[in-house]
Protein backbone atom coordinates (compact mmCIF):
# COMPACT_ATOMS: atom_id res chain seq x y z
CA UNK A 1 0.00 0.00 0.00
CA UNK A 2 3.18 2.43 -0.44
CA UNK A 3 1.85 3.88 -3.63
CA UNK A 4 -1.26 5.13 -1.73
CA UNK A 5 1.07 6.93 0.64
CA UNK A 6 3.23 8.18 -2.52
CA UNK A 7 0.51 9.01 -4.29
CA UNK A 8 0.95 8.74 -8.39
CA UNK A 9 -2.31 7.65 -9.29
CA UNK A 10 -5.47 10.19 -10.46
CA UNK A 11 -7.23 9.66 -7.30
CA UNK A 12 -5.02 11.12 -5.28
CA UNK A 13 -7.88 11.20 -1.95
CA UNK A 14 -5.75 8.71 0.10
CA UNK A 15 -2.42 10.30 -0.84
CA UNK A 16 -3.61 13.49 -0.01
CA UNK A 17 -4.52 12.81 3.48
CA UNK A 18 -0.71 11.43 3.78
CA UNK A 19 0.42 14.94 2.40
CA UNK A 20 -1.42 17.24 4.21
CA UNK A 21 -0.42 15.20 7.75
CA UNK A 22 3.07 16.23 6.62
CA UNK A 23 2.33 19.72 6.13
CA UNK A 24 0.93 20.07 9.39
CA UNK A 25 3.83 18.96 10.63
CA UNK A 26 5.93 21.23 8.77
CA UNK A 27 4.04 24.22 9.19
CA UNK A 28 4.59 23.03 13.37
CA UNK A 29 8.10 23.77 12.73
CA UNK A 30 7.67 27.11 10.99
CA UNK A 31 8.06 26.20 7.25
CA UNK A 32 5.90 28.42 4.99
CA UNK A 33 3.88 26.46 2.62
CA UNK A 34 2.05 27.74 -0.51
CA UNK A 35 -1.44 27.44 1.30
CA UNK A 36 -3.39 28.62 -2.03
CA UNK A 37 -1.77 25.79 -4.12
CA UNK A 38 -2.67 23.33 -1.72
CA UNK A 39 -6.03 24.00 -0.95
CA UNK A 40 -6.77 24.59 -4.52
CA UNK A 41 -5.04 20.71 -5.61
CA UNK A 42 -5.34 18.92 -2.55
CA UNK A 43 -8.38 16.47 -2.08
CA UNK A 44 -8.23 14.27 0.55
CA UNK A 45 -10.52 11.01 0.63
CA UNK A 46 -10.68 8.76 3.03
CA UNK A 47 -12.84 6.65 0.81
CA UNK A 48 -10.04 7.24 -2.05
CA UNK A 49 -8.69 4.19 -4.37
CA UNK A 50 -6.52 1.65 -2.12
CA UNK A 51 -3.93 -0.06 -4.31
CA UNK A 52 -2.04 -3.25 -3.60
CA UNK A 53 2.07 -2.25 -4.97
CA UNK A 54 3.00 -5.93 -4.06
CA UNK A 55 4.02 -6.40 -7.51
CA UNK A 56 6.41 -9.75 -9.28
CA UNK A 57 7.85 -11.64 -6.78
CA UNK A 58 6.01 -9.76 -3.96
CA UNK A 59 2.88 -10.68 -4.29
CA UNK A 60 4.16 -14.35 -3.17
CA UNK A 61 5.48 -13.00 0.14
CA UNK A 62 3.07 -12.99 3.57
CA UNK A 63 1.77 -9.56 4.41
CA UNK A 64 3.24 -8.15 7.94
CA UNK A 65 0.71 -6.68 9.79
CA UNK A 66 2.54 -4.71 12.09
CA UNK A 67 1.52 -4.03 15.95
CA UNK A 68 -0.22 -0.39 16.60
CA UNK A 69 0.55 0.39 20.01
CA UNK A 70 2.48 -1.99 21.47
CA UNK A 71 5.70 0.13 22.15
CA UNK A 72 6.19 0.67 25.83
CA UNK A 73 7.52 4.13 24.79
CA UNK A 74 5.19 5.22 21.96
CA UNK A 75 2.65 7.28 21.71
CA UNK A 76 0.65 6.09 18.96
CA UNK A 77 -2.36 7.29 17.82
CA UNK A 78 -4.37 6.46 15.01
CA UNK A 79 -5.21 9.36 12.35
CA UNK A 80 -9.36 10.39 12.39
CA UNK A 81 -8.85 9.21 8.37
CA UNK A 82 -8.95 5.76 9.29
CA UNK A 83 -11.43 5.41 11.54
CA UNK A 84 -13.59 7.70 8.67
CA UNK A 85 -12.76 5.19 5.90
CA UNK A 86 -13.64 1.78 8.12
CA UNK A 87 -16.67 3.55 8.54
CA UNK A 88 -17.75 3.99 4.71
CA UNK A 89 -19.30 0.84 2.96
CA UNK A 90 -17.08 0.40 0.29
CA UNK A 91 -15.77 -2.44 -1.19
CA UNK A 92 -13.91 -4.46 -0.27
CA UNK A 93 -14.62 -3.12 3.35
CA UNK A 94 -11.69 -1.52 5.38
CA UNK A 95 -11.19 -3.00 8.95
CA UNK A 96 -7.32 -3.71 9.45
CA UNK A 97 -6.78 -5.98 12.42
CA UNK A 98 -4.20 -4.52 13.83
CA UNK A 99 -6.36 -0.90 13.78
CA UNK A 100 -8.86 -2.98 15.10
CA UNK A 101 -7.45 -4.35 17.96
CA UNK A 102 -5.75 -0.91 18.96
CA UNK A 103 -8.99 1.20 18.99
CA UNK A 104 -10.44 -1.98 21.17
CA UNK A 105 -7.46 -1.79 23.57
CA UNK A 106 -8.05 1.90 24.09
CA UNK A 107 -5.66 2.97 21.75
CA UNK A 108 -6.35 7.33 21.11
CA UNK A 109 -7.51 8.82 17.93
CA UNK A 110 -6.02 12.05 16.26
CA UNK A 111 -8.08 14.52 14.86
CA UNK A 112 -7.49 15.52 11.23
Amino acid sequence: MHSNVGGGFEDSGVSDLAFLWMVRKAEETGLALDGDFISTNIRPNAAGDLRDSKTLAYRFMPDYVRPMGVSPAGNETAHSSAIARMKETIEPPYKPPNLRDFLERGGKVAAS
